[in-house]
């Protein structure tokens, strides 16, 4: 009857290693016992040992017992709590049976908790800057945790054809990216290494180009530069959708083996997002 119950509880919580572990030493090999202490061979001395073992697990048992069903308590209480608050977040929902126990639960909870108080600043400063200039902050701040620099801006010049103009947010304040001339859009230049930067630029519809620009003589050390951008998408990815709660679906559409000199990026009438020149590798994202 005990085995049986404490199989249920096991499929209905995930019941911690460390009390699974106090269950096994308990109940190892019980069932050899009892069907020894049943036997007629057995003598009464034996008999009396016996049952007096099986009463210091039962006193073992119930000692645990008061554990389990105080954590599973717990974790049934702190569950729909975790469930409700990863659901508005527009976050994955772990499974009950996805958890290792009950400290997990309560580490991922803790986690959610902090989101929330991220999404709560967040949501300020989307209100204070306007879209345009939270998404820019959004990648600004993941680009220079990735390592990468912002490019000077007399440098930027050098590669364009008209001057650029800090971009003004909702707020009225002006931040470092700049409005491209002639079209409705954001950008900004980071550095990856002497041979490569790379080109960000937001669109009014709410999708990201990205693309690399060779500045050095070593077609092979941009290609690395590129593979090893490619590399860390997943990474950039995952940073804006954790720490400022922006989704993007993000496309290779060029290889990184591909190189080509070029003027910073523009956009043509066509609506896609294209190189200056051919051959320069950018990525597309989608904000849902």
């Amino acid at each position: 009857m005990i085995l049986m119950e404490e199989q249920q509880r096991a499929n209905r919580y995930p019941i911690s290693q460390k009390a699974n572990k106090s269950l096994h030493r308990i109940f190892d090999g019980i069932d050899q016992r009892i069907q020894l202490l049943s036997a007629p061979s057995t003598g009464n001395a034996m008999l009396h040992d016996g049952i007096k073992r099986m009463k210091q697990c039962l006193q073992q048992y119930r000692i645990l017992l008061q554990d389990l069903e105080e954590e599973e308590a717990e974790f049934m209480t702190l569950y729909p709590i975790y469930e409700k608050v990863q659901t508005e977040l527009g976050q994955p929902v772990k499974k009950v049976m996805d958890f290792s126990g009950l400290e997990e639960l309560r580490v991922a909870l803790e986690d959610s908790k902090q989101s929330v108080a991220r999404a709560e600043r967040c949501a300020k400063l989307y209100r204070e800057l306007g879209k345009d200039a939270y998404v820019c902050l959004a990648f600004d701040t993941e680009m220079r945790a990735l390592g990468y620099s912002v490019v000077e801006r007399q440098k930027i010049l050098q590669s364009m054809d008209e001057n650029l103009e800090k971009h003004t947010c909702a707020n009225g304040m002006q931040i470092p990216v700049y409005d491209l001339p002639g079209q409705d859009a954001v950008t900004q230049v980071y550095k990856i290494d002497e041979s490569c930067q790379i080109q960000v630029i937001l669109h009014a519809d709410g999708t990201t180009t990205m693309q690399t620009i060779m500045t050095g003589s070593n077609a092979n050390a941009t290609v690395a530069a590129q593979r090893k951008h490619c590399e860390r998408l997943a990474e950039l990815s995952q940073s804006v959708r954790k720490n400022w709660f922006i989704l993007c679906d993000m496309i290779e559409s060029e290889p990184p083996e591909k190189t080509s000199r070029s003027m910073i990026g523009t956009r043509e009438n066509n609506g896609e997002r294209n190189n200056h020149a051919d051959g320069k590798k950018f990525e597309r994202h989608q904000y849902l």
